[in-house]
């Protein structure tokens, strides 16, 4: 019931939930809750770093990006 609104009136549980279904599913509220950091953290001006990131000590943070740069 709790799905209605997000996939319409008609939407009904299927009896038989195969791992396609359920690896659909992950992936689009994954998505969703992504979206919602990313939109919490520009209304914040938090600046986003991609890329492996390790404590160098307590207050800084090194950010590797693969190519051999990184930023702190």
């Amino acid at each position: 019931m709790s799905q209605r609104e997000l996939y319409g009136q008609s939407y009904r549980v299927k009896e038989d939930i195969t791992i396609s279904d359920l690896t659909a599913r992950t992936s689009h509220v994954v998505g969703r809750e992504v979206d919602v950091i990313r939109n919490q953290l520009g209304r914040n001006h938090v600046t986003v770093l991609p890329g492996l990131g390790r404590f160098l000590d307590r207050t800084t943070v090194q950010v590797s990006d693969g190519t051999g740069r990184s930023a702190r």
